[in-house]
């Protein structure tokens, strides 16, 4: 729903008849019906969760991938109607059916399958090693973490397909992560400020909206990012004389 993939259809798609009957009743729905491919899905899921900005891929890559997620949506009916569990569903019928070629290869009509298979292809490929291994040590080690501990972790999880048990061995047992310049290189977000206080002070409030609202003060409200990259974990997305001046004033509260 985020990323408006549950409304991205093939094109000429039509609603079933009961759905045009709804429609009909009630036009003020229409807005929120399915109109055509929607790639905001495809490209943060590549951009963002794979690949990296700089993984290699093309703006063709993304609306193909656009194409062979047609159809991944949700539910709705038990969504609406309180339903736990799996909510996901796919609609053969808003499938794009059509071959496609994308990162360099053929991809024929396959329904659920060609998601499936491009999401087995985006977790195998040496540019998501390289970008998740540079979050991982950014978040770790350095704001701008050392070349070659991300060429190791970057290796370890090619070659354990994706182990993060495996992932985080590597960067525990590197020699990058106990450097002395690594100690206390890292400024903490406004979220991690906060429970570690909580925790050096061994409190358990029972009311914690004081302490979300100074979250939502600091630029971090729970849950709230506002883009679909989520916050940064740099010191330079959090540290300034006003975020400072916060951070005391919490700790005196806290007090």
């Amino acid at each position: 729903i985020y990323l408006d993939n549950a409304q991205s259809v093939v094109a000429g798609y039509q609603p079933p008849q009961r759905a045009r009957r709804l429609l009909e009743r009630r036009p003020e729905l229409k807005a929120r019906a399915p109109a055509g491919l929607n790639e905001n899905y495809a490209r943060e899921l590549m951009e963002l969760h794979t690949l990296g900005v700089d993984g290699g891929y093309t703006q063709r890559d993304v609306t193909e991938l656009a194409r062979m997620l047609t159809g991944w949506g949700l539910d709705t009916r038990k969504a609406l109607a309180g339903g736990r569990g799996e909510l996901f569903a796919f609609d053969a019928h808003k499938h794009d059916t059509g071959s496609k070629t994308w990162l360099g290869e053929t991809v024929r009509g396959g329904g659920l399958a060609e998601g499936e298979h491009a999401l087995d292809v985006l977790a195998r490929h040496p540019a998501t090693a390289r970008h998740l291994a540079a979050k991982f040590a950014q978040a770790f080690v350095a704001d701008e973490p050392p070349a070659s501990l991300v060429d190791k972790l970057a290796a370890n999880f090619s070659a354990t397909g994706g182990d993060l048990r495996e992932f985080t061995r590597t960067l525990i047992r590197s020699d990058e992560f106990w450097r002395r310049e690594a100690y206390q290189a890292k400024f903490k977000t406004p979220y991690q400020y906060l429970l570690s206080s909580l925790r050096a002070l061994d409190l358990q409030p029972a009311n914690l909206q004081p302490l979300l609202a100074a979250l939502a003060q600091a630029g971090q409200p729970l849950f709230g990012a506002a883009t679909p990259d989520g916050y940064k974990n740099t010191a330079a997305a959090w540290r300034n004389p006003e975020a400072l001046t916060q951070r005391v004033q919490l700790a005196t509260t806290l007090g």
